[in-house]
């Protein structure tokens, strides 16, 4: 049966026109109004929008910058997601350059493409690699929450690559990416893929250490930050370890309280922002806690502006 519910990249459009937005790092904003996303104040026409603007059953969810200022990834959702025009959803990607877009990942719904759970995945977050030619999207999966790995020029026909945990970042040279979180809904782990061989190195298990892990990076010493809380538990503290296989690790913080909902690094992994079911806050590499300010349970996520 269809959801009864609009697709979770619908949620930017249920907001105040201007909430959901980027900059880049020369300055070029992105600013989602609406059924429209207008970059320095002129209204993007291309797909998966028009000159007459979004189909009234389409929406966007999230706007990224790539690092080098090119690229602009759009998340796009839609309110009847069974619709004709469901095929639109997911990922794409707008060239600034060029003035070209492309759709780099398509959302597939239960009951869609053979109906397969492995088949199915939703579109939820974007990330883009140090080097701008590739994105992690955190994906709603049949199997649970997984993150797929999709090149700038990718193309949403073809299947992509899909990791089964919960939340993945890039490494500093992003060569690697550093996963946590839950495989696929089951034990939480702190480990590294390396791009291309997929090949993996687990560092933490919940099985071991007790901890549910989630929102790892790679800190500019090598180490591992995380955010864990002891299972059963709804706050989570700042952690960090070497980047070794069962290597014991210290608690920075004290705790943020609620469930996880998301986790963004500013780009000198130097802190975090934190989003649970309580509220937003930002914990630092050097042990300090700070409310964001932000309303508590009124947030599907906050992310850092650049």
């Amino acid at each position: 049966m269809p959801p009864a519910n609009p697709d979770r990249g619908c949620a930017g459009a249920l907001l105040n026109t201007g909430d959901v937005f980027a900059v880049n790092g020369q300055g070029a904003a992105a600013v989602v109004d609406g059924r429209l996303v207008s970059v320095n104040g002129a209204p993007l026409t291309v797909s998966p929008s028009s000159q007459f603007g979004m189909h009234p059953n389409l929406c966007y969810g999230g706007v990224g910058w790539s690092p080098n200022g090119r690229f602009l990834a759009l998340l796009v959702g839609a309110f009847a997601p069974y619709d004709f025009n469901g095929i639109d959803t997911g990922v794409w990607v707008y060239d600034t350059a060029t003035g070209q877009s492309w759709q780099v990942l398509r959302n597939v719904y239960e009951g869609q493409g053979g109906g397969a759970l492995g088949e199915q995945r939703r579109a939820l977050r974007v990330r883009w690699s140090p080097t701008s030619a590739a994105l992690l999207v955190a994906v709603e999966t049949g199997y649970g929450l997984g993150t797929a790995v999709v090149s700038v020029n990718a193309d949403a026909n073809i299947p992509p690559v899909i990791l089964p945990y919960a939340d993945a970042t890039w490494t500093l040279d992003g060569a690697a990416l550093i996963v946590s979180g839950p495989v696929s809904g089951g034990a939480s782990v702190v480990g590294r893929v390396e791009m291309g061989s997929w090949a993996y190195t687990e560092y933490q298990n919940q099985q071991t250490n007790g901890l549910t892990m989630r929102g790892t990076a790679q800190l500019p010493d090598g180490r591992l930050a995380f955010l864990a809380s002891v299972a059963g538990q709804e706050s989570y503290a700042l952690y960090v370890a070497p980047a070794a296989l069962g290597a014991a690790g210290t608690a920075l913080s004290g705790p943020t309280y609620g469930a996880f909902v998301a986790a963004d690094w500013d780009a000198g992994r130097s802190a975090v922002l934190v989003t649970t079911t309580g509220g937003s806050w930002v914990a630092y590499t050097n042990g300090a806690v700070q409310t964001s300010g932000m309303a508590n349970g009124a947030l599907s996520g906050a992310f850092w502006r650049n």
